[in-house]
């Protein structure tokens, strides 16, 4: 009977140490895990900043981040899974006005901090764009240069000369980031149904499939970003509603734009079914 005893305490005991050992390896672990540091720049009132998996280093980019680029939105905890990001502010036409690159320290890895800004701000004439370089001097985050830029507005495209050049020739590109003034038909189909059914999701954008009201056989994809979504419904499924749209590029199968807004009645024109007044 002693013994019995005996190997049931000895049993007990191991036991205890198991336990003991499983949790001290538990917490090891966890003490293990990184605690970041994001040295964020300080964010204007009334922004709203998106964040994104890649960066925008170059001029030429800043005013083409179409939705290939805004598919790697990223949330706010997944930036420690990158060795880079982007914090963007858009304007309610879906034109950035604040980038931010941020990128992990060589050094102290655990540290994010912002090494490449862009300042966008619009006038009359067109974007003036204050780019900031910063690095690491005497363990400090400094400027190290300031350029600044300027790009001229474009004037308004006529919709007629993009369906010309798109039937002659395909090259589009001298119309893209203009914005054009049109009448639209959102397709009256299940696709489109559901997508302005889904406009208060959680989504950087939706896409609404449709056609210009005198050109049928060239296919429109309207892009709606962040707070414009819900501007999709004021497409009715088979109708002609009056938009100004900015020019993105042209597929295969037609045309991409993004919307800015739809047009009040004195912004139409009675003169001609498809020519339509510029914004002031």
């Amino acid at each position: 009977m002693i013994v019995i005893i005996i190997i049931k305490k000895e049993t007990l005991m191991k036991k205890i140490i198991y336990l003991l050992f499983a949790l001290l390896l538990v917490g090891s672990l966890a003490c293990k895990r990184k605690s970041y540091v994001f040295l964020e720049e300080k964010a204007p009132e009334g922004s709203n900043f998106q964040y994104y998996s890649t960066v925008v280093e170059k001029w030429e980019e800043l005013f083409t981040l179409d939705e290939n680029f805004r598919k790697k939105h990223i949330g706010l905890k997944d930036r420690e899974n990158f060795t880079s990001y982007a914090k963007i502010n858009f304007d309610e036409t879906g034109t950035p006005t604040i980038i931010e690159n941020y990128k992990q320290d060589s050094f102290n890895t655990h540290m994010y901090y912002p090494y490449l800004i862009y300042i966008i701000e619009r006038n009359d004439q067109g974007y003036q764009v204050k780019q900031t370089i910063k690095e690491w001097e005497k363990q400090e985050l400094v400027e190290k240069n300031i350029a600044f830029r300027f790009f001229e507005k474009e004037k308004d495209g006529f919709y007629p000369d993009l369906i010309k050049t798109y039937n002659e020739s395909g090259d589009l590109k001298p119309y893209e980031n203009r914005f054009f003034n049109f009448k639209m038909i959102a397709e009256d189909s299940e696709t489109n149904r559901r997508v302005i059914e889904a406009i208060a999701a959680d989504k950087n954008f939706i896409i609404i499939e449709g056609f210009e009201e005198a050109h049928f056989n060239v296919r429109i994809r309207m892009f709606f970003y962040d707070a414009l979504r819900t501007d999709a419904g004021f497409f009715a499924l088979g109708n002609a509603t009056p938009i100004r749209a900015r020019f993105m590029r042209g597929t295969p199968e037609g045309f991409d734009f993004s919307f800015f807004k739809v047009l009040q009645e004195e912004e139409i024109s009675d003169v001609d079914a498809n020519f339509y007044k510029t914004e002031k």
